[in-house]
């Protein structure tokens, strides 16, 4: 990983399984999709440029935690995580109030939002989305993107100790129990 599609103008990281992506890849190849490796990840590439959204009635499906790296406009992915109520949105890299909004506006809790990126470090980001509700919906270190100044920025953000618990545990063993 990373694995790209035909003409790399899309990107996919990937870590989880596939059950049937024998099968579906099978059938992308028929479409004509070419594939690069024989693993199962690659077919969710292919399988967006194929399908677009219905890829996430198969994230739903799974209970499946699905992030997303957006350039502009996090709340645009509202739309799939109010119609699939059973995936999580991990929206990488809060940054503004636009993340925020997306995160305060889904109709069944399910979007979260990820400290990872460079943003987060700067103009009280972190303590603006807890003032603003939130701290019950921000993930640390889902995207592992320098994790350790991740876990220092928000040890020493100005926020109280239960919203601290709340970002560098709590959120994540709510969606991943298996971790407890």
């Amino acid at each position: 990983q990373p694995i790209y599609n035909e003409d790399r103008s899309k990107v996919l990281l990937f870590n989880g399984e596939i059950y049937n992506f024998k099968s579906i890849r099978e059938e992308l190849v028929a479409k004509g999709h070419i594939f690069t490796t024989k693993t199962d990840s690659e077919v969710l590439l292919h399988g967006y440029e194929e399908y677009g959204e219905k890829l996430f009635s198969f994230a739903d499906d799974m209970n499946a935690v699905v992030q997303i790296h957006p350039e502009f406009a996090p709340y645009l992915y509202l739309k799939y995580a109010d119609k699939y109520k059973n995936m999580i949105l991990d929206i990488a890299h809060m940054a503004d109030n636009n993340f925020f909004r997306a995160a305060k506006e889904a109709k069944h809790g399910n979007v979260y939002l990820d400290t990872s990126g460079s943003a987060s470090f700067q103009n009280f980001v972190i303590e603006a989305a807890v003032a603003r509700g939130l701290s019950e919906r921000i993930l640390y270190g889902s995207d592992t993107y320098a994790v350790s100044a991740q876990r220092g920025r928000i040890e020493y953000a100005q926020i109280p100790e239960k919203d601290k618990e709340l970002i560098l545990r709590q959120n994540a063993l709510r969606i991943f129990p298996e971790l407890n």
